[in-house]
């Protein structure tokens, strides 16, 4: 696993992977500083690949405040570049957790819209947007 640090201005336009570029990784606060883990965009084209359709990026990096201001949790993967709230068109959150799930993901939380996915190393699943853990998806 590796943390790159990326610019937005500089680097946006980069590819990271066929379908992925560093700027769906933004920070919604217009910062130009993009903490993007490799291991989570790889993931995340596996996702693409296998739904054969877009996925969207609502929440990738975001600085110590910004999700602050939006009640993330105080130690978020999102600060450190290893997490995505992601919806897959033409899939619905629960096909989307199990996907992550059977490609080895540990950290995933299924919220009625989207999928919350991040590379954390010990396994939390949630169906109910973190409020309790759950076993699997399956």
């Amino acid at each position: 696993m590796a943390v790159n640090t990326y610019s937005l201005a500089k680097d946006g336009e980069k590819n990271l992977t066929t379908n992925f570029k560093v700027k769906e990784f933004r920070c919604k606060d217009g910062s130009d500083t993009i903490l993007i883990d490799s291991t989570l965009v790889n993931y995340l084209q596996k996702i693409r690949n296998w739904a054969g359709a877009a996925v969207t990026i609502n929440s990738g990096y975001r600085t110590a405040s910004y999700n602050a201001s939006v009640g993330g949790a105080k130690n978020s993967y999102h600060i450190k570049g290893q997490a995505a709230d992601i919806v897959v068109s033409g899939k619905t959150p629960l096909e989307v957790a199990r996907k992550a799930e059977a490609l080895g993901m540990k950290g995933i939380i299924k919220y009625n819209n989207f999928v919350h996915v991040d590379t954390r190393t010990t396994k939390y699943y949630s169906k109910d947007g973190g409020s309790t853990s759950c076993t699997t998806f399956q």
